[in-house]
């Protein structure tokens, strides 16, 4: 994921997803996993998954939540989108450990 200071739209669409946050109209967790279904719903691209995933992260919300709400919205999207919404996901956090681990060899997390 870029840093924020790279990519003006990144910062722009991490604004957007805080204000969403800040507006109230559910609980954190319940807007995460909202976004999620969305996302899956829309068939939206691995990439677009990346904030979401790891917002639930900063959340605590369980794989299983997760599971739960593709689960819930598969008879109304299908079972092709919530399979590429799982593929995409686990892309996602593929290139978080990627990242992560790159971090680590390079001494930045020390």
């Amino acid at each position: 994921m870029p840093k924020q200071s790279e990519s003006p739209l990144f910062e722009q669409l991490t604004e957007m997803m805080q204000l969403s946050f800040d507006r109230k109209w559910l609980d954190d967790r319940s807007i995460i996993l909202t976004r999620i279904a969305a996302l899956a719903a829309s068939d939206a691209s691995a990439r677009s998954y990346a904030l979401n995933i790891g917002a639930a992260e900063d959340l605590q919300v369980k794989p299983e939540e997760i599971r739960g709400v593709l689960g819930a919205i598969a008879p109304i999207v299908g079972s092709s989108r919530i399979v590429t919404a799982i593929g995409h996901i686990a892309k996602t956090k593929a290139l978080a450990l990627e990242e992560f681990t790159e971090l680590e060899d390079s001494g930045s997390l020390n």
